[in-house]
């Protein structure tokens, strides 16, 4: 089926079509270049502000994975924020390849590479101290997650403390994502292959990975 976005020409105009249509909950773009909508199925992003190219494959991969799956069990509410984003985020971060294929010059896109704001985020995390371990990692379910970034505009402690979560979710997300696919020559890729499969039936719980 048609897989839908809308592209605005700038931020400014999206701004003022979601000014304009208050009941249909657009996202505020503050901090974000783009978003997938799950209730709508659509994808929406606007020229002129992040690497668009990088937003569309993380994002495309929340809207490609809910197309994919969500007749298979899998529904937002049930995914796994520490795996959606962290493979949203393996995805977002590629480089364009030109190989010749029966004669003729093509791009290839080759998903995968080291992202270093997220890694400098990562380090961060960990030189100040506030790096979640793990197990603490895998237990954020998506209310809490969607519930922090909320959260995040209010300032003061509990706002602080949002934000922490959120970039506990994309930075170290993305670290174990990248470990679990890359470390050891691909040991750990058999099981989290497992426990992505298990993701796409609804099964994305913190002890489904401890099993994997």
């Amino acid at each position: 089926r048609p897989i839908r976005v809308i592209m605005f020409d700038d931020v400014r105009t999206y701004n003022s079509h979601r000014e304009a249509n208050p009941d249909k909950k657009y996202a505020d773009s503050a901090s974000i270049g783009g978003y997938y909508q799950p209730n709508e199925q659509r994808l929406i992003m606007w020229r002129g502000g992040m690497d668009i190219r990088s937003v569309l494959f993380h994002e495309g991969t929340h809207m490609l994975v809910h197309y994919a799956f969500s007749g298979k069990g899998f529904t937002p509410s049930k995914q796994t924020p520490w795996l959606q984003e962290g493979i949203a985020e393996l995805f977002a971060g590629h480089k364009v390849e030109t190989v010749e294929i029966d004669g003729q010059k093509r791009k290839r896109y080759v998903l995968g590479q080291f992202l270093p704001m997220r890694y400098g985020q990562y380090r961060m995390l960990a030189q100040t101290g506030v790096l979640s371990p793990v197990k603490d990692l895998v237990r954020i379910d998506n209310y809490t997650f969607e519930t922090a970034k909320k959260d995040q505009e209010k300032g003061g402690p509990e706002g602080l403390a949002a934000e922490l979560t959120v970039a506990q979710i994309y930075a170290s997300g993305w670290v174990f994502c990248m470990y679990l696919n890359n470390a050891e020559s691909g040991i750990w890729r058999a099981a989290f292959d497992d426990y992505i499969e298990g993701e796409t039936r609804g099964e994305g719980f913190w002890q489904k990975l401890g099993e994997r």
